[in-house]
This record gives structure tokens, sequence and C-alpha cells, in this order.
């Protein structure tokens, strides 16, 4: 958009609007007669050319945000601005100052400054009153929203956000700023204008005055001086040629204001038009919006009520299915250690195909569990400084077997520089045991799996496991961190895969705040990847001897002849604690509920007590509460037997006084060893 305007001055310093960078100025002198008494000031004509600013450079957007990765995304979607960042409210406020932008995409939590009191601060700035404000913040209320409004925001976008109405929201608040500054110009022409007016007429008044003292002057000159009326008349008629002249040149000024004023009126109708246009899109894009966010909240609500139901069912088939496995593990070890009766080698081929078969069922429910509980938000980290030695080599001590029954080449590269890394180690094993176990998976013998962990950047530390199998197609990349997705379902299944160890293992990945992926090429294996945020310490770090911990080992006559009340509701389960009990020759008491356990417990004191948790009557959290409350069982050995096997169990049965927690399917040498625990000799 290009439009002129023509101002007449008088030797004055330029005002504001006229030296702005966004305009260009031309100026031209037209200088007229000189007055009788020695002559009159110049007058300049400028005109003033407006140009579109997105015809000289690139709209400039701030994007203030304390997350990284956001900035990042923003940047890649707002690639045809000039886009500048900062990370905080009290950064954003200095790179504003000087980076003079036309827009803020503005984070509501950060520290030092929230988005809120940030954007307060721009709207006190007079140098920054036209810049535009958009919050972005992943709080969707309707009291967040008006805080946004309160504080001075333009709009308020929450996360996660569309991409396109992200666009467009910026496109309309930068056109709109622009016909806010040119209105703000335009009020400055039309001061600018009526000052010149009155200064013209002033201009004319006074030389209006000074022709009729003249003539006046003339006329007695006349009266007194006949004799020289011809040089009289011949200066009258000079003076007459020259106020023609003057007038001519009043009348072409004038006439060319006649027609600024003219374009000005044209270009205040075109914009009035233009207001007119902008506002009914607004309306009309803010009613769709309205209309998609209701959507959203309705299909929110309906995603939000079916995760809870998912959970539900899979906390509650979880506990179901562990019930029966408890007792198919737990014959299966007893079967295994051949205590009533030697196995042949067809037989303990069985047993090891039932453990291996059931274990693995545990594993996926496991999995889908940590699932849910991502999902839900209410999975917690155990953060513990971690020795990056250690950590990794057990992973490759745990799978040597599985490497030599491949003969696979295996090579270890770990960063001298890095020592311990903080993180949940329980969380980051079951990571690193998905992406090994899948490269010995799809690698084929004699292949090569390379494991290599080194420093990315100051903030992160990058693992790669890198193996020689068949490899990922483009497409089927993007799609391999879904749930239940596989690459070749019937391969995949014969090999072992359900499509849930990925799934997991980005969850936990993201959950410790970093990220994971994968390049491959089909036939020349592929590359999983995932980054660890980094804090430089060396305080209490798990070395390779606390990694590589053996595990408790038992004897079958360890601890005999104890007396154990065991308190269970399920017969099957109860059978088989009982014949697992037997073996060191316990003496057992049997409850099948809270209630009787209490009756049994104050009849014949126990040496150690294995309870059930959900049981009818009176449950087993119940039955210890009151137990501990009883002088004769305050330090007795109270230990939870039970299929929910979360954090949030545990610590329901931890808090209610049970000493210790076993999570159902029990096999035999975990029992043993916490029977050796708490009732050695």
């Amino acid at each position: 958009m290009l439009a002129t305007v023509w101002f007449r001055r008088y030797n004055r310093p330029l005002s504001g609007w006229q030296q702005s960078t966004h305009s260009t100025v031309a100026a031209k002198n037209v200088r007229g007669g000189s007055r009788l008494n020695g002559g009159e000031p110049s007058i300049q004509l400028r005109p003033v050319i407006l140009m579109d600013s997105q015809e000289e450079k690139k709209s400039k957007i701030l994007v203030v945000d304390d997350n990284a990765t956001n900035i990042a995304v923003l940047q890649e979607i707002l690639t045809e601005y000039d886009v500048a960042c900062a990370s905080t409210g009290a950064e954003a406020l200095r790179v504003a100052e000087a980076y003079k932008p036309d827009l803020i995409l503005m984070d509501v939590m950060m520290p030092e400054l929230n988005g809120y009191d940030a954007c307060r601060q721009i709207r006190d700035n007079p140098a920054l009153r036209y810049v535009k404000v958009i919050i972005t913040s992943a709080k969707a209320m309707d009291s967040e929203r008006l805080q946004g409004y309160e504080a001075g925001a333009d709009d308020y976008i929450t996360k996660p956000f569309n991409d396109d109405e992200l666009l467009a929201k910026v496109r309309v608040f930068l056109r709109l700023k622009s016909v806010e500054q040119v209105n703000h110009i335009l009020a400055g022409q039309a001061t600018e204008l009526a000052d010149l007016n009155r200064v013209l007429d002033q201009r004319v008044e006074e030389r209006t005055a000074e022709l009729r003292e003249k003539n006046e002057a003339l006329s007695r000159e006349i009266h007194e001086r006949k004799s020289v009326e011809d040089v009289l008349r011949k200066i009258r008629d000079e003076l007459e040629v020259r106020v023609e002249e003057r007038t001519s040149d009043l009348l072409k000024a004038n006439a060319s204001l006649q027609s600024e004023v003219q374009e000005r009126k044209r270009v205040e109708a075109e914009l009035a038009a233009e207001r007119k246009n902008l506002k009914k899109t607004v309306a009309e894009q803010t009613a769709q919006l309205r209309e998609t966010l209701a959507q959203v909240e309705d299909a929110n609500a309906q995603l939000t009520e079916a995760n809870r139901h998912r959970r539900h069912f899979i906390s509650l088939m979880s506990h179901e299915l562990r019930t029966p496995l408890n007792a198919v593990i737990g014959f299966a070890d007893l079967l295994k250690g051949e205590f009533y009766g030697s196995l042949n080698d067809r037989q303990k081929g069985y047993v090891d195909l039932i453990l291996k078969s059931s274990k693995h069922l545990v594993s996926l429910i496991n999995d889908l569990l940590d699932i849910s509980k991502i999902d839900a938000g209410s999975i917690s980290l155990d953060f513990q400084r971690i020795s990056i030695r250690g950590f990794f080599s057990a992973i490759v001590d745990m799978f040597n077997t599985q490497f030599r029954k491949k003969n696979l080449t295996v090579e270890t590269h770990l960063d001298p520089t890095l020592s311990t890394f903080l993180g949940d180690i329980r969380r980051y094993k079951q990571v690193m045991i998905n992406l090994v176990s899948n490269a010995v998976k799809y690698s084929p013998e004699n292949g090569r799996i390379h494991l290599d962990v080194k420093r990315m950047d100051r903030n992160y530390i990058k693992v790669e496991v890198t193996d020689s199998g068949v490899g990922i197609s483009p497409e089927d990349q993007t799609e391999i961190f879904s749930e239940f997705y596989q690459v070749n379902r019937r391969r995949d299944e014969k090999l072992g895969g359900v499509g849930i160890g990925l799934a997991l293992s980005k969850r936990l990945v993201e959950a410790h705040g970093g990220l994971i992926g994968v390049r491959s090429a089909l036939e020349k294996g592929s590359t999983f990847w995932f980054t660890i945020p980094f804090k430089e310490s060396a305080e209490d770090a798990l070395d390779e001897t606390q990694m590589n911990r053996p595990k408790t080992t038992y004897s079958v006559n360890t601890s005999t002849g104890k007396k154990i009340l065991v308190v269970e509701d399920n017969e099957t389960n109860l059978s088989l604690v009982l014949d697992m009990l037997k073996i060191q020759n316990h003496t057992t008491i049997v409850a099948r509920n809270g209630k009787e356990a209490l009756a049994a417990a104050a009849a014949d004191p126990p040496d150690l007590i294995l309870m059930d948790v959900q049981m009818p009557v009176m449950d087993g959290l119940e039955a210890t509460r009151r137990l501990r409350s009883m002088e004769p069982f305050r330090n007795t050995p109270i230990v939870a037997l039970t299929a929910s096997a979360d954090n949030s169990s545990i610590r329901r049965c931890l808090n209610s006084g049970c000493t210790e927690h076993l999570s159902k399917p029990v096999q035999l040498k975990e029992l043993f060893a916490m029977l050796n625990r708490y009732v050695q000799g």
C-alpha cells in the first residue's frame, strides 16, 4: 500500500511521526518573493510516503518460553517471520526493549517472572504500546484466560496448539498492529495539516494587511504627488503583477492541499472498509474457534472418562491375572525344585516353559500398568545419582547369555568424561532392557550390536543402541513408538513382541525430560537413541558393586520350624503358600479374612504373619493396623502378600504397618529369602 501526503512547513523541526523509520520523506522548497520590509520565510512542501511494512522487512516475533523444545517447535512453525527467543519473563522484557517485536508469544509458568507480570510491564512501557501479546499456556481454565486478558494480553492459546490456528492468529494480530500504526500516523498527519492551515491563514491575513497599508499609503502619495503620477502608476502596476503572481502561487498551493485532503479521505475510507472486513473476519473466526473449542472440550471429557475406565480395567485385570498366575508360577517353582519327587528331562522342559511364559505374561501386565500410570500422570520417579559405567556394564552383563546364543559381537563405548547421571534407575533399566532385547531379537546370527553413551551438549547425554538387523521403513518409523504397533505382526509375535516395550520406553524417557527416536534403513539395521537430562555431580552415585549386587540366596534348611500365620481367602493361593512353607517344616496357622487373623493371632501368637490385602469381612490393611495397636504384635513381622504391585499399593501397605511387601506371583526363592531375613534360627 502506498499513500502520499504533502505538508507545508515554516522552518520547524520534524515531528516524531515524520521521522519514523517506516516512512519515506521527500522535501521540496517553494520560495516566493520578499516583503516590502525585507522578505518572507521560505515554505517547504514535503510528501510523506507510507509503505506497507511487509514490503520492507519480515514481521518480528518474540517467543518467550522456558522449555527449549517448545521454542524449537514455534521457531519451526514461524519460519516466515523474524523470530527472537527468551526463556524467562525478565529476559523477555530486555529483549523486547531492544528488539522492538511486532508480536510476542508469551508462556505463563516461567522462573524469575511469570508471563502475566511480564505482560503487565510490557503494557506499562510506552515504547511497546502497539506490540501484540498472545499468551500460550497448557492451562485451559477460564480463570487463567481472564487473568491473561486482565494482564493486557490480546489473546490466549492453550497448549498443545494447532499449527494452522496459531499461524492464523499471528497473521490477524500482525495486520491489526499495522492498521493501528497507520491510524496513529494519520492522526499525526491531521494535526500537522491543521497547524499548516492555521499558519497559511495567518500569513494571508498578514499579507492582506500589508497590501491594505500599502494601498492607503499609495493613495496618500497620489493626492500629495500628482507630479509623480506616472512613477506611482508604474510602481502600482508592478505591485499588482506581484500580487497576481503571489495569488497564483497561493491558489496552486491551495489546489495541491485540496488534492491531498481528498487523497487522505480516500485512504480513510479504505481503512474503514478494511477495519470492517477485519472485524467481520475476526468475529467469524472467533465463532468457529469457540465451536471447535466446545467440540474439543467435549471430546476431552469423553477421552478422560474413557481413560479412567481403561485405568480401572487394567488395574482390575492386573490383580485378577496376578492371582491365578501366582498359583501357576508358584506350583511350577515347586515342581522345578523337585521337592515332591524327581522330574525327567521332558518334564523339566515343560516346567521351564510354564515359568518362562508366566513371567512373560507378568512382564506384559507390569508394562501395561506402567503405561496406564504414566498416561494418568500418577507415576512417581525415584531420582538418584547413577554411575554410568556401573549401570551400562550391568545391562550388557544381563544379556551375555543371549549374546552368546546368537554369537553376537557387542561393542560398548562410554564417554570417559562422563561419570554419573540423575534418574530413576529402575525406569531407565526398563528402557535399556527394551532397546537391547529388541536389538538381540532382530539381529541375525553372527551380527553386531553397538552401545554408545556420549555427551550431547552441556545439558544432555545421548544413549544409542545400534543393531545389524532388518531395519525399519520410513513410514513405520513414524508409528514405531505407538502402543501395540508391530512392523511385521507375524514376525514380531514369533519373536515375542506385542508392541508395548517401545511405547513404554518413550513415556519413561519423556517423564525424565528427555527425547527418544530411531534412525534406520531397510536391510541396514537400526539405531534407537534417547537423551538423558544431564547435571554434573559426583554425590551418592550407584557404582558397579551396587548395580551388580548378587541376589539374596536362600537355603531350604536355613530357617525351619517357625510358627507362621497365613491370611489368604483364595484357596489355591493358600494351598500354594502352605506347600512352600512345609518344605522348611514351618508350623502354619490359617485365617481367611482379617477378622479371623486377629482371633488366630491372639489365640496363638505367631513368629511371622503373611497377610493378603483384599479379603472379605475385614481387609488385610485394617487387620494390620489393629494388630500393631496390640502390645504383643508391635514388633511381629507382618509381610503383605498381594497381587497389587504398584508403588501406591506398596506405600499403603507400609503405612498401615506392614514390615515388607511381596507382590504376587511370588516365587519360592523370594519367599525363602524373606523368611531368612525375619525368622532365622
